[in-house]
This record gives structure tokens, C-alpha cells and sequence, in this order.
């Protein structure tokens, strides 16, 4: 008997329970981090100065770095151990995320959401694999099912709080579209008269009819 068959043949035990829920809890993280910059950005830019350019960077450049992310320490981590890179990397996760409160312009904000990018990335090669490894092999498809699963809940969780830092609702774009114009007033200031009411002619002796005041509407 090997120990591969040992580890697919064993029971679910506590230590797997706790392995997969580490590890889904990691892919928790990631969906939310992919996420609130979303709803977060248009908040950002209300008190800094934010162009267009700068806004599209932002919003790629976690991206850009879960992709290197995960070339880099998918190959780092077979060297150094799933165990050890998945705490470095969730403590990441953690100093990066409150790094950004400290923030006092964009080009902060890329650098951070740049390298927490990398820890996604890294993450995306660290955590499903933690999984697997130890699962037995009866449970191991419903372990690994969690993590997809997880990290929906986290994504839409962004957005629910990105909305609650709004003031508004998701449906209003994260607080950021303008407000719906209202119907404009029948006033004289707002609203140009009929022609009936200028028919009158005051040379002919025919009083003009006064257009109702603001106040009195």
C-alpha cells in the first residue's frame, strides 16, 4: 500500500475538513479582492484625482498580476512547500488589503492592487492543490467544488459592501450615476408661457393674463 492510496482510501477527518476550509476561505479572499475595486473606484476617485487612463489601470492591474502571480509561484511553491507559501500568502492578503487605507493617490493604489494581484495569483496555484493533495479521494470533488463557490460569494460580497460605502444601490452604478432629472416645474423661471397668454395686446386695451409665479405653483 502506498501513501498515495493511503491519503484517496482514508476517511474525512477534522484535518480535512479544516485543510479545505482554509483553502476555500483563501479563494473567499480572492473573489472579493477581484472585485471591490469595482464598486471601490468611483468612491476613490470622489476625493483624488483619478483619469481615465489611471481608472483603467487600476481595474487591470490586479489582473495583470494574478497572471504573474501564478506562473511565478506556482513554480516557487513546489520548491518551498504549499503549507509554508499559502500562510505568506494569506498574510498578504492582510497587510496589502489594510496597506490601502493608507493610501494618498492612485498611483499608491496601482502598486497596491498591482501586488495583490500577485497573491491572488499565487493563491490560484496554492490553495486548490493544498486541497487536492489531502482529500480523500470519495470527498475530493465536493473539497475542491467549495473553492469555486467560495469565491462567487466573496465576489458578490464586494459589491454589496461597495454598495453600502455608496450610500446607494447597485442598480445606481455604485453611487455614482447623477440623479434622475425631475420633471421640470411649470414656472414662469423654468418654463417659457403659453402662446395664448401672449395673445393679449396690451395696446389694444386687452389685458395681458399674468403668468403664475414659482410660488404660487
Amino acid at each position: 500500500m502506498t501513501a498515495s492510496s493511503i491519503l484517496d482510501d482514508a476517511t474525512l477527518s477534522r484535518f480535512h475538513v479544516k485543510t479545505a476550509a482554509f483553502g476555500t476561505a483563501g479563494q473567499f479572499c480572492d473573489g472579493y479582492i477581484l472585485g471591490i475595486i469595482a464598486p471601490a473606484l468611483p468612491v476613490f476617485a470622489r476625493t483624488h484625482q483619478v483619469s481615465p487612463v489611471m481608472a483603467g489601470l487600476l481595474g487591470a492591474s490586479a489582473l495583470v498580476g494574478l497572471f504573474l502571480g501564478s506562473l511565478v509561484f506556482g513554480w516557487l511553491t513546489d520548491r518551498i512547500g504549499r503549507r509554508r507559501m499559502f500562510v505568506f500568502d494569506l498574510l498578504a492578503f492582510v497587510l496589502l488589503s489594510l496597506a490601502q487605507l493608507a493610501v494618498t493617490d492612485a498611483l499608491w493604489l496601482l502598486i497596491l492592487r498591482f501586488l495583490l494581484g500577485v497573491a491572488v495569483g499565487a493563491d490560484y496555484s496554492i490553495a486548490p492543490t493544498l486541497v487536492a493533495e489531502f482529500a480523500p479521494r470519495r470527498y475530493r470533488a465536493a473539497l475542491l467544488a467549495a473553492g469555486p463557490a467560495m469565491w462567487t460569494i466573496g465576489y458578490v460580497l464586494a459589491f454589496s459592501v461597495g454598495a453600502a460605502m455608496a450610500g446607494t444601490g447597485t442598480a445606481r452604478g455604485g453611487g455614482c450615476s447623477p440623479p434622475a432629472p425631475s420633471r421640470r416645474p411649470r414656472c414662469c423661471s423654468c418654463a417659457s408661457p403659453p402662446r395664448s397668454h401672449l395673445a393679449g395686446s396690451s395696446a389694444m386695451g386687452a389685458p395681458t393674463k399674468r403668468w403664475p409665479s414659482c410660488a404660487n405653483t
